[in-house]
């Protein structure tokens, strides 16, 4: 089944002529405020199946639309995960698929091993979220070394106030190099760590419910989304009416804006579902310090980042 990978996140096309989305999150529960019950049919998935919906859960749909791009109409998490054996999702590849009967897996982690960051944190529990833009440490107040100015991310019941670090992830004594990882300021410590997206979308990962184990295989696709980032604008965006407004400005940034401001970037796609890629790639997490032609505005100018990290 095909799916798009917009921030390294994995959503399902409903089939239906006007455009609408659901995000695959593992970390989560399923819900619609528009969707009672989501059918095999309606994603155009290569399996039968069918699941209720709740109407409601702790996230605003609005906030999370604009964020990715795409008109989202709700979730499908633990309860869409456990109704197959198995499921393989290849975010470089835009593919998922259902009940796979071989897999030539190189590496696998059972759900709920250890896991430690090397930079500074506990060891703790992991919890596999397909749903969430980073790992997470909500351990790391010992880690003193170079993170992100602060962010406000869309996040279940508020907005997180977060910095981002790279940072060494060890799981079950195997050491899986530098990950993107998030150190959330404002959110409850739920006592484990969030394996997220920036790591899992290196990978083929089939989420074996059978064997409660989540398989990997390195992905031979490239790279859709950055988990490296380097220099940045120091602002973050959001599309609203096929626009990319200043939805907040970040300390240290370079750019005279505000909240609110319209910024357009030459040659891209604003049709495409996926363009949310290359906007924040552009202007928020880029892995090089050139330049960058935008207009501010209406008014066009050629613009310098900053150092992604403080």
């Amino acid at each position: 089944m095909k799916v798009y990978t917009i921030c390294n996140a994995l959503f399902v096309r409903v089939q239906k002529e006007e455009p609408k989305y659901f995000l695959l999150d593992s970390g989560g529960r399923s819900f619609s405020p528009e969707f009672s019950r989501i059918t095999s049919d309606d994603i155009g998935a290569e399996v039968d199946f069918s699941l209720s919906l709740n109407s409601s859960w702790l996230v605003d749909l609005r906030l999370a639309s604009r964020f990715f791009g795409i008109p989202i109409v709700g979730f499908l998490g633990r309860e869409f995960f456990d109704l197959f054996e198995n499921i393989l999702l290849h975010g470089r590849g835009r593919e998922v698929r259902f009940n796979v009967s071989s897999f030539d897996a190189t590496s696998s982690i059972p759900f709920g091993a250890m896991a430690s960051f090397k930079e500074g944190g506990e060891q703790r529990r992991i919890a596999i979220d397909t749903g969430s833009f980073a790992c997470m440490n909500f351990s790391h107040q010992n880690y003193h070394g170079p993170r992100s100015a602060e962010f406000i991310m869309p996040s279940v019941g508020r907005d997180l106030h977060i910095n981002y670090a790279m940072m060494g992830l060890e799981i079950d004594g195997h050491f899986y190099g530098e990950v993107f990882t998030g150190l959330p300021k404002n959110f409850g410590d739920p006592g484990l760590h969030i394996l997220g997206a920036s790591f899992l979308e290196k990978y083929e990962c089939l989420w074996d419910k059978e064997n409660k184990k989540l398989f990997l295989k390195e992905s031979t696709k490239p790279q859709i989304f950055p988990t490296n980032p380097t220099h940045s604008f120091r602002i973050q965006v959001e599309m609203v009416d096929h626009q990319i407004v200043v939805s907040h400005v970040l300390n240290g940034c370079p750019l005279d804006v505000k909240k609110g401001d319209i910024i357009t970037l030459p040659g891209i796609d604003m049709e495409d579902p996926e363009i949310m890629n290359t906007v924040y790639e552009r202007l928020v997490f880029k892995t090089d310090g050139n330049p960058v032609r935008m207009a501010i505005n209406g008014k066009e100018g050629e613009y310098t980042p900053v150092s992604f990290f403080e």
